[in-house]
């Protein structure tokens, strides 16, 4: 077979690496040199032992920093030559390397899930906001006039406001942490310890795919899961809000009779009416309260997220055969979110179950 003789399209950057570092273009290879005088260059003293070394924050950075230098399709050997080890063995070294590098990776996790709450519970309460300002609008609670005007004005750009956040938040604002997770973890090749007299005299170097294969990681079902949770526990506790707002605001407004007359609820109907909307919303508030503490893993009531999937899920079912018995979905938007939502849910439990026993 004749060798592929395209130019690579990251050449001009090679030429310019080649000046600096090894490059091996067979098999894609760039290898870093990193000299220190001594081995507290690489060492935090404050916290170091002879027998548990402690690897300094900004090494992993600095390998971060070169591996970004290079062409997406090539990978990254990096050779640590230390003059003066002062007593340390540089296979306890390399161990506490791959140690801060595994704890940037559960930091990593734990920035990730932080960010998705932060950026979901934004978004629940600005959808409220933009609720309540509709809602007040239409029902006179910010006055008339110009007065209705700059109060609508103000609560609108609050609400907006809080949305753009937690999509910035999501898209725009990448974290530095998960970035160099990534990048070590799927572009260092080998970590090695040598001489820095001779630099070629090698007391310990490392293949990094024997040492990802040893950390814990949740499995892509499991997090998809905790995602689906997440967005469907954050959509039921705005729901809850909405819907008891929207129900109370229904029920005391003026119905209209089959006559087409307006007339109003008798105050016995009203808090009837009015204390169901309260236990419907109540168990929408607590079924996305458990599924938001399964995600941040804290809180008492995720134990009860069984049970509301359990509930969730004979929803769906009724929904899903009501539909066909029918031979047709009617919904209002009110009913078909909550079907999603509760599908969501649903999914998003069992998809947690399913990765757990993986």
């Amino acid at each position: 077979m004749k060798q592929d003789k395209k130019p690579h399209s990251s050449t001009r950057q090679l030429e310019l690496l080649r000046h600096y570092f090894p490059v091996d273009d067979e098999h894609r290879i760039i290898t870093f040199p990193l000299s220190y005088d001594s081995v507290w260059d690489v060492l935090a003293d404050d916290v170091s032992t002879p027998e548990h070394p402690f690897v300094q924050d900004d090494i992993p950075e600095r390998m971060g920093q070169l591996i970004r230098e290079t062409p997406l399709d090539y990978k990254a050997n990096f050779h640590f030559e230390i003059d003066d080890y002062d007593g340390y063995e540089p296979e306890a070294i390399l161990n506490a390397l791959n140690d801060a590098i595994e704890l940037n990776h559960y930091h990593s996790n734990r920035d990730h899930s932080k960010k998705w709450f932060v950026a979901v519970a934004l978004m629940v309460i600005g959808i409220i906001v933009l609720f309540l300002m509709f809602a007040g609008s239409v029902n006179g609670w910010y006055g008339e006039g110009q007065t209705k005007e700059i109060v609508v004005e103000v609560i609108d750009i609050f609400a907006w406001v809080l949305i753009w956040e937690s999509v910035s938040i999501l898209f725009l604002e990448p974290s530095q942490t998960r970035a160099l997770d990534i990048v070590l973890k799927t572009r260092v090749d080998e970590i090695g310890f040598y001489d820095a007299k001779d630099h070629t005299t090698c007391y310990v170097k490392q293949k990094q795919s024997s040492v990802l294969k040893n950390w814990e990681n949740d499995s892509r079902v499991k997090r998809v899961g905790m995602n689906f949770l997440l967005f469907s526990g954050g959509a039921l506790i705005a729901f809850s809000f909405i819907n008891f707002v929207a129900s109370i605001l229904h029920v005391t407004g003026p119905q209209i009779g089959e006559d087409g007359n307006p007339f109003y609820l008798s105050a016995g109907v009203m808090a009837l009416w009015i204390g169901l909307s309260l236990l419907s919303s109540v168990f929408y508030f607590l079924a996305g309260l458990s599924a938001v503490s399964v995600y941040i893993g804290r809180g008492s009531i995720a134990k009860a997220t069984p049970f509301f999937a359990s509930l969730a899920l004979i929803s769906v079912v009724y929904n899903v055969v009501y539909g066909i018995w029918q031979n047709h979905a009617s919904y209002s938007w009110a009913n078909g979110f909550m079907f999603v939502v509760l599908a969501f849910y649903v999914v998003g439990y069992f998809m947690l179950r399913a990765g757990k026993q993986k």
